[in-house]
């Protein structure tokens, strides 16, 4: 296009030049080279032609600078009698009229190789910052102004020595630097606040370069409540003697009590279980609790335990229950009463998983106090034909039982006596071994009639075994189980009673260290194998187990300490007296982050 236009104003210019007698006017002019000349011929014939006004624009649109150079020679034939002055003016207005248009597209090819440039200049302006971190809580809640937040911070990458931040709901709670090289620490926060808690780690490495890692983490607080306190809900409260009725009232002051928000802890499951005064009285604040607060209520309607055994698990109370053989199960068409207890399962099992009272009936519905309904004490309502309900416990023919007067035979005098009570063996401490799904307990006790075993926290307050009549017991080996102490009461004929010897499923000092920290079935089997090491073997300073050949534990001879590879915990100290590694409670986590600034 550029040439047609070219090849019109040159046509043009030739016409003028013939009429001039000065051939030299133009001499100075360096747009008519002889190349060009060429193009002049070829194009001469459109010159001809009639101008067509709305033809004509479109190729003159795109004209470059080289029409406009020549403004003396656009500006000649304007002067001069030829029969086409507009032709050879509207070529000359249409490029000077739209400077821009001929401007912007030398423009842009050279604006073009910035948008190309533009990918390679970013990387060196931005660079993407090889530093990573990592922070990880070792805890799933801590209490206020009591528990610390202990955590495992982890700097890979980036360029050494390291500064870091710690940040609390985005303020800064802790500063470290000079950490000279990347590595996985440990360091500590002490909450002193209820809430969920926001902590943050911020690493800079030398070169500036920034990375962070976030962990989030409940925080409770220690709120209990004193024995007086929850006493004040019965003030007015008038018992009768009929267990039933007092049963009834006394549960009837506790509808609206809910499980505590703020006190709290989080279970092996994630599971926020919060604190209830059922829970504190029965000695277990933060257990499931439905079966705790039908206990409760049994203790302060003055009902014995001795005949209404309390419990906190609704299986074992339907075996209680069972037992005693006031157990009325859903299929025998029972009609239950206000004040028997209830029983639920959710799964279309006849296992008990939920228990209330039962406060009222009618031909269509059975009416309920519970406890841990939605957290809450709550009155509820069943049809008689819910396939949740499993059954019911009889209590008034319980209360029969429990008062009838007792009658002592008269004594036969021509009766042998009756043998006594003799011990034959007790049972041996069997500490729970790697891979042992059960521990077997026995007491053999020569001339017993019945044996009973039982269970206790704290060896204060024993609590019968349903359905352990036999001189054996076999114990399931979890670590609740191996936080109770077991022992067997044996009867004989004439109702004298011999008691085992107390024992556990481990050692004292493992009970102990299950006692005092949130143990995993994990840490407890590396303890184990730390303190019988019979199917693990110590090779350079490194536990290996003999059935994977895996590594599990690393020795440190300096300091005595097993310490757990997966976790970084001290699991035991070796003890040089009985060259064993005994199992401790929790004491550090790998190195710490003062060590590495040191």
């Amino acid at each position: 296009m550029k040439r047609r236009i070219l090849a019109i104003l040159l046509s043009i210019s030739l016409l003028i030049l013939a009429a001039l007698p000065v051939a030299g006017t133009f001499a100075g002019d360096a747009e008519t080279p002889a190349p060009e000349e060429t193009p002049v011929a070829t194009e001469k014939p459109e010159e001809t032609r009639e101008p067509d006004p709305t033809a004509e624009p479109a190729p003159t649109a795109e004209p470059t600078v080289a029409p406009t150079a020549e403004p003396e020679v656009t500006e000649e034939p304007t002067a001069e009698p030829t029969a086409e002055p507009e032709v050879t003016e509207e070529p000359t207005a249409e490029p000077t009229a739209e400077p821009e248009v001929t401007e912007e597209p030398t423009a842009e090819p050279t604006e073009e190789p910035d948008v190309t440039a533009e990918p390679t200049v970013e990387p060196t302006e931005e660079p993407v910052s090889p530093l990573q971190v990592k922070l990880i809580s070792e805890v799933s809640y801590a209490f206020a102004n009591e528990d610390s937040i202990d955590m495992l911070v982890t700097i890979a990458e980036g360029k050494a020595p390291y500064d870091m931040k710690l940040k609390l709901n985005g303020e800064d709670v802790q500063l470290y630097t000079d950490i000279a090289e990347a590595g996985t620490y440990a360091i500590s926060y002490k909450p002193t606040e209820f809430g969920e808690h926001t902590l943050k780690a911020v690493v800079m490495d030398a070169d500036g370069n920034k990375a962070s890692s976030v962990v989030k983490v409940p925080v409770a607080v220690r709120e209990i409540e004193r024995e007086e306190s929850w006493r004040k809900d019965f003030y007015g409260i008038e018992l009768t003697g009929d267990w039933q009725t007092d049963l009834l009232a006394i549960a009837r002051t506790q509808i609206g009590y809910a499980e505590s928000e703020r006190n709290f802890i989080v279970d092996d499951d994630g599971k926020i279980q919060g604190y209830t005064r059922y829970g504190q009285w029965y000695g277990s604040s933060y257990a499931d609790w439905c079966a705790m607060f039908v206990s409760f209520c049994l203790n302060y309607a003055g009902i014995p335990d001795a005949d209404f055994p309390y419990e906190a698990n609704p299986a074992k109370w339907k075996d209680n229950m069972q037992w005693k053989g006031v157990y009325e199960d859903d299929e025998n068409s029972y009609a239950p009463q206000a004040g028997d207890m209830i029983f639920f399962n959710y799964e279309d099992k006849n296992t008990p998983q939920h228990i209330g009272i039962v406060s009222d009936v009618d031909d269509t519905y059975v009416y309920t106090i519970e406890g841990n309904n939605t957290k809450k004490v709550v009155e509820a309502r069943y049809a008689l034909t819910d396939k949740r309900i499993v059954g019911y416990s009889n209590t008034e023919k319980l209360e029969e039982m429990a008062k009838a007067p007792e009658t002592a035979p008269d004594p036969d005098p021509t009766a042998e006596p009756v043998p006594a009570l003799n011990v034959v063996s007790q049972p041996a401490n069997a500490p729970w071994q790697v891979g042992a799904a059960e521990v077997g307990f026995n007491f053999v006790v020569e001339n017993a009639v019945d044996y009973v075993w039982q269970t206790s926290i704290d060896g204060a307050e024993w609590i019968d075994i349903p359905g352990t009549n036999n001189a054996g017991i076999l114990i399931t080996a979890t670590i609740d189980n191996m936080k109770l102490s077991y022992r067997c009461v044996a009867t004989g004929a004439a109702g004298e009673t011999a008691v085992s010897d107390v024992v556990t499923m481990v050692s004292g000092e493992l009970t102990k260290w299950i006692n005092s920290v949130d143990v995993s079935m994990e840490m407890l089997v590396r303890a184990m194998n730390a303190n019988s090491l019979n199917s693990l073997v110590l090779e350079d300073s490194v536990l290996i187990s003999v059935y994977t050949g895996e590594p599990v534990a690393d020795f440190d001879a300096e300091s005595g300490k097993l310490i757990d590879r997966a976790t970084g915990i001290t699991v035991a100290i070796y003890d040089a007296a009985t060259q064993t590694f005994v199992p401790v409670a929790y004491e550090d986590v790998g190195p710490g982050i003062a060590d590495a600034a040191d």
